[in-house]
């Protein structure tokens, strides 16, 4: 290639790199200023809506075995799927941490 075609090569390349690395810039100060902020609330909202669900499946368990809120059993249900349900994901956490 002669020098007068990778001049006009490398011009438009340079600008493209100047752009693409100032658009990154750009991106990582949207990031830190309004998304990572907010991140710490968005996984608490989630966790907060997991133990709604979560509780709501106990209650509705321990309904279906005819130990639903009121019956003198009921808290020794939701006592025992606690236990059933930390068992249950202790083992999946052991086997994925395991592979």
């Amino acid at each position: 290639m002669n020098s007068e075609l990778k001049q006009k090569i490398s011009k438009p390349y340079d600008y493209v790199h100047t752009m693409l690395w100032s658009a990154l810039a750009a991106f990582l100060i949207f990031f830190a200023l309004y998304a990572m902020p907010n991140i710490r609330a968005a996984q608490a909202q989630l966790e907060a809506g997991r133990i709604l669900e979560i509780a709501a499946e106990h209650e509705a368990l321990c309904a279906k075995l005819a130990m639903g809120a009121g019956t003198p059993v009921h808290d020794q249900c939701i006592r025992v799927i606690q236990e059933f349900r930390a068992a249950v994901e202790k083992r999946i956490s052991d086997d994925f941490y395991d592979i």
